[in-house]
């Protein structure tokens, strides 16, 4: 029996350092494993940091053409409203020009008419003027007439 029991022995102590080498090569190849998933999880944490901070830099440029494109289509407004407006004044500058221009044209008919007017007048005034002084030296001859005839005695009122 002192066979069986060293072989016992033997065989528990066989079977103790095969459980303690088994508990010793699983400790190292859970730590071995717990080691390269923490390394994996490190680096899958830093990745995702990584693609957190150009998502946020990807907001950040979608947010600035955002506002850019804002400011355009605001930009884009004011400059359709100014040119509306800008157009609708060309458009009333134009048919006041040309309002004007008739008037222009209007006016230059009448200027031409009263021009034609006045020189009729003055042909008129210089005639009256002509009748006015023939008529004063026929006048004057008859004033003369009439002092010689005063101051002449019936008999020589030929000579007058």
């Amino acid at each position: 029996m002192t066979y069986i029991t060293r072989n016992a022995n033997m065989l528990l102590l066989f079977l103790i350092v095969l459980v303690a080498a088994s508990f010793v090569g699983a400790t190292i190849f859970f730590q071995v494993r717990f080691t390269k998933v923490n390394a994996d999880y490190d680096a899958k944490l830093a990745e995702l940091q990584n693609l957190t901070e150009q998502a946020e830099n990807y907001k950040a440029v979608l947010q600035k053409a955002q506002l850019e494109l804002e400011l355009k289509e605001s930009r884009e407004e004011t400059f359709t409203e100014k040119y509306t407006t800008a157009k609708t004044t060309a458009e009333q500058l134009q048919k006041t020009t040309a309002e004007l221009e008739a008037d222009v044209a209007e006016l230059s008919v009448q200027i031409a008419e009263k021009t034609k007017q006045i020189s009729d007048l003055t042909l008129q005034v210089a005639e009256l003027k002509s009748d006015v002084e023939d008529k004063e030296e026929e006048i004057e001859d008859l004033d003369d007439k009439v002092d010689c005839l005063e101051s002449t005695s019936d008999a020589s009122e030929g000579d007058c």
